[in-house]
């Protein structure tokens, strides 16, 4: 049986060389029981941090600032590693992983009253990084501590486990509702503040199974996640094809000879034939293009969407292929998420389309478009990496009666010729 201890930094690809980015470590054991042989592994954090381009096979470059103080401390936790794990083939007794990182880590934590409220969101921020959440998860886990630290100052409440109750609750819903935005309106959205909520939640769910947090105030039925439903925005095929033939070519470019109000609109056009993501636009490429028989595909099923890591595989339109050669397959950065929104009003104006969309919009025509043109409602969510009808639905705002109406499309016996029945004495026979 045997034990190896390898180290990492996390999520490694998706950041700059030149960023600092912790370093984590990889154990894996096995042991032999009852039942035979078995594999176990556990992933951690050192603490560390270094440049991704200084950190190369598991150490970081001896030119590195504090190079040799961080080495010495892998090395010191390489040992440990090992020397527990001898402890334990002695006792002829192999924890758990989680019991084994806490010891590496020189701690079993235990419930305590006294436990920072704080430190332990920290380390539950550290637990996405480590299993690999995106890094919108990341971002949006970073807000919402923001907020209670901001809270806790402003109110003079200290925040600990025991005091996530109703009067917490009623208290921060009120600091968010007072909260005066960068825009000048003042309030964050019903769904904004129920996002803080769901976030708070989860963590607290988190500390429950860690053994943090042995209060249960956060159940109470009232202690819950707003939100609204917001009117789903899309455009018809008509009107996507009347934005791609919008005439652009004299609008003013940039610094680096591009087009910016032409890049917008030929990336919100990539949206709406595709379903992906403002984040994932970046992801097309001639390398993620395959031809098959009758078209091309774009697959990514070795990349992953970034807000769920779905794999999925689009087939191209016409449309789609007139823009990536116009750009030979090596689509430019985008403009950031306002800016685009800015250049799509202008769109929709130049194109005569009274709607008031945003980037998000084109996901949204891409599976509407789908479902009103009867594609199998099981082949969309393939594509838009929907896992639930009804989350499907819900995302794409189709109500009860659309609902009935596809109903009846699809099944003559429901189609109904004769008007006025209800008003008068006559059978349908």
């Amino acid at each position: 049986m045997s034990i190896s201890i390898t180290f990492f930094q996390f999520n490694k690809a998706e950041y700059k060389n030149t960023e600092e980015l912790s370093i984590g470590g990889l154990v894996r054991y096995s042991f032999k029981d009852a039942n035979g042989k078995q594999n176990r592994q556990f992933k951690f954090t050192t603490g560390e941090k270094v440049a991704v381009k200084k950190f190369k096979n598991g150490m970081v470059e001896p030119r590195a600032e504090n190079a040799s103080k961080i080495n010495a401390k892998l090395a010191l936790l390489r040992v440990n590693a090992k020397n527990l794990y001898k402890e334990f083939e002695a006792k002829k007794e192999f924890p758990t992983p989680d019991v084994f990182k806490a010891k590496l880590n020189g701690e079993i934590l235990e419930a305590s009253e006294d436990r920072d409220f704080m430190k332990d969101f920290a380390l539950f921020m550290e637990y996405h990084v480590n299993k690999g959440s995106s890094r919108s998860m990341q971002k949006n886990l970073q807000m919402t501590m923001d907020k209670l630290n901001d809270f806790s100052k402003k109110h003079k409440y200290h925040i600990d486990y025991s005091n996530i109750n109703l009067t917490f609750y009623g208290k921060f819903k009120a600091y968010c509702k007072g909260l005066r935005l960068k825009d000048g309106s003042v309030g964050l959205s019903k769904n904004t503040l129920g996002g803080h909520i769901n976030r708070l939640k989860m963590f607290l769910n988190h500390a429950k199974a860690e053994g943090w947090n042995k209060f249960e105030y956060y159940k109470n039925t009232s202690f819950k996640v707003d939100k609204e439903t917001k009117k789903v925005v899309s455009l018809t095929e008509n009107e996507v094809n009347k934005v791609a033939e919008l005439e652009l070519s004299d609008r003013q470019k940039d610094a680096n000879g591009i087009n910016r109000l032409e890049l917008s609109r030929d990336l919100f056009v990539l949206g709406c034939e595709t379903g992906l993501r403002y984040s994932d636009y970046s992801k097309i490429n001639r390398k993620s293009i395959v031809e098959v028989v009758d078209g091309y595909n774009l697959d990514l099923r070795t990349i992953k969407t970034q807000k769920t890591k779905e794999e999925v595989v689009l087939p191209l339109s016409n449309l789609v292929m007139d823009i990536l050669i116009k750009y030979n397959f090596n689509v430019p950065k985008a403009p950031t998420n306002q800016k685009l929104n800015e250049n799509l009003k202008t769109l929709m104006k130049l194109a005569e389309i009274d709607k008031s969309i945003s980037t998000h919009s084109a996901r949204r025509t891409f599976c509407t478009t789908h479902y009103h043109a009867k594609t199998p409602i099981s082949w969309i969510m393939a594509m838009s990496g929907h896992r639930t009808e009804t989350e499907f639905f819900k995302y794409i705002g189709v109500n009860l009666v659309e609902n009935a109406e596809k109903v009846r499309d699809a099944n003559d016996k429901y189609k109904v010729t004769k008007r006025g029945l209800l008003n008068t004495n006559l059978k349908i026979a």
